[in-house]
């Protein structure tokens, strides 16, 4: 039994280094069932291995045992195995696929739930977790499952915490699909090789614990690498990331939603960055900011300043996304991202792309919001508004020709080379070296040390 469980922890850790722990523990008797079902790990096998030779902990259920449900010795398991990886300070990894709670315990199992969640919250910006849906994640277990730092999940997996023949809908809340694309509580979709090879491809980026002062490697490849064809790279965060970025790596989250903001990892000199970075969408021609891509992008940076990542922003925002919706949200998402950014001690590098226009970019983490050191290319479009507008205004109390106005306006108002003068940007690069100056920054930014007068903001 339980060989579904084994062989998806099996696949993922270093070969021969994983070590079950709590085998023997098995379900407690109940009114429903007198004489306790004498199955094997009571539906879980729980863990350590190694991922890249670093210490990990694992959990996977097993649907062929007791349908994966969870009770309260299976509970109990999982308890001590988040305090395992606490005290040690390694990542703990998991594989769902359970029907849920196991009623027949009642109120006690709904208890050791509520433990459940409270544990990982404890482990939350301590040490990463990380989750696999290989199958159903059923009611109260799908918010333990979003409470995870990552989620992965295959493409014939449920997720639900009602079920969808509850709601007044056709559309099934279940599927891989929606809760990737539409409701944005998991990270990537795909086959469970996939999966296991993405959740493996993450871990490898990321510290154990909040300890380490982030994640530092070796680097094999040139740290003066010339990155070519750079500038044809700008539209897309996933092309220029992987560009800039040792051997090319870059790990998205949170792909299938709000793609007009880009989130993910890459790896600059050995050491793993954060990068938060704007793009169009299909279509559209500019690249926007939206209230959902502020408040993914705001999750992200607490999640690296919570582990002493690095984080780098890629600016390209001609302003904000126009709907009644949006205008709604936008100012709490703005406050949300802003003080993401403002209250992080960690380095910040911001690098200007393409344009950088209005108030929108005030979000992006500017030079006066905290980020160590601003870098832009020659040709970036600059300017705190559009220069015909401008003049109309400036018109009003300076009566002129508004084309002489706003040409005036662009000259000495807008344009990179402006901020610059203002001490707003640090250096104009040159396409070709951006590598050697993002590696440069961070690594002279790896001393970096903020103290903190209070234990966090109240946004």
């Amino acid at each position: 039994m339980l060989e579904k469980a084994r062989e998806k922890i099996e696949a993922l850790v270093d070969d021969n280094s994983f070590v079950e722990i709590g085998a023997d523990a098995t379900a407690i008797a109940t009114d429903y069932n007198p004489v306790a079902p004498q199955e094997a790990s009571d539906g879980v096998i729980t863990g350590h291995g190694l991922v890249d030779g670093s210490l990990t902990f694992f959990y996977a259920q097993d649907e062929d045992v007791l349908g994966g449900s969870l009770g309260s010795a299976h509970i109990h398991k999982l308890k001590h195995l988040y305090d395992m990886a606490i005290r040690l300070g390694a990542p703990i990894v998991g594989f769902i696929n359970s029907s849920g709670v196991r009623i027949q315990e009642s109120f006690d199992v709904m208890e050791n739930m509520a433990e459940l969640c409270q544990v990982s919250q404890k482990a939350s910006g301590r040490i990463p977790q990380i989750l696999g849906i290989f199958g159903r994640c059923a009611g109260v277990l799908s918010v333990f499952a979003s409470m995870h730092d990552f989620v992965y999940m295959t493409d014939d997996s449920q997720m639900f915490l009602q079920s969808p023949n509850a709601l007044d809908s056709d559309v099934d809340t279940s599927t891989a699909d929606y809760q990737y694309r539409v409701a944005g509580n998991v990270d990537e979709i795909g086959s469970e090789l996939e999966m296991i090879w993405a959740m493996r491809t993450l871990l490898s980026t990321l510290p154990g614990s909040n300890r380490e002062g982030g994640f530092v490697t070796g680097c094999i490849d040139d740290l003066n690498r010339g990155v070519l064809e750079l500038e044809t790279k700008r539209s897309s965060i996933s092309d220029f990331c992987k560009e800039i970025s040792d051997e090319h790596l870059f790990v998205p989250v949170k792909k299938g939603i709000y793609p007009e903001m880009s989130c993910g990892f890459i790896r600059l000199g050995g050491v793993t960055v954060g990068v938060i970075g704007n793009q169009a969408r299909e279509e559209e021609e500019s690249p926007v900011l939206s209230a959902g891509g502020a408040m993914k992008a705001a999750r992200f940076v607490r999640f690296c300043d919570a582990f002493d990542v690095p984080v780098l922003s890629l600016v390209n925002v001609s302003g904000y996304e126009k709907s009644l919706e949006s205008e709604s949200a936008l100012p709490q998402a703005m406050a949300q991202l802003t003080s993401a950014f403002a209250g992080a001690s960690i380095p910040k590098v911001t690098l200007l792309l393409k344009a950088a226009k209005g108030s929108a970019y005030l979000a992006m983490n500017p030079r006066q919001l905290g980020t160590d050191l601003v870098y832009a290319y020659p040709d970036v479009e600059m300017e705190v508004m559009d220069a015909r507008l401008a003049a109309q205004i400036i018109a009003a109390d300076l009566p002129g020709d508004l084309n002489m106005i706003a040409n005036d306006f662009a000259e000495k108002k807008s344009g990179v080379m402006n901020a610059a003068r203002h001490g707003y940007i640090n250096r104009i690069l040159q396409f070709v070296d951006t590598r050697k100056y993002l590696i440069d920054a961070f690594g002279i930014l790896y001393t970096k040390q903020v103290d903190h007068p209070r234990k966090h903001s109240s946004l």
